[in-house]
């Protein structure tokens, strides 16, 4: 009985320890070519997500 119950708390153990995803780890992310113009980057969100977002910054 005792070796079964340590297999138990082992196991648990082992399902504790490993963990949760972190934010954004799994998600799916789109990055733009460099030489889309901004008017175009500007349509695509608004198509995907609505008026209410914006383009805050360009990272080259």
């Amino acid at each position: 009985m005792p070796i079964a119950l340590l297999r138990i708390v082992l196991g648990l153990l082992l399902l504790v320890s490993t963990g949760t995803k972190s934010a954004g780890e799994f998600e799916q992310w789109c990055i733009a070519d460099e030489q889309t113009p901004d008017d175009e980057l500007q349509a695509g969100i608004d198509w995907a997500c609505g008026k209410e977002v914006q383009i805050v910054a360009r990272f080259r």
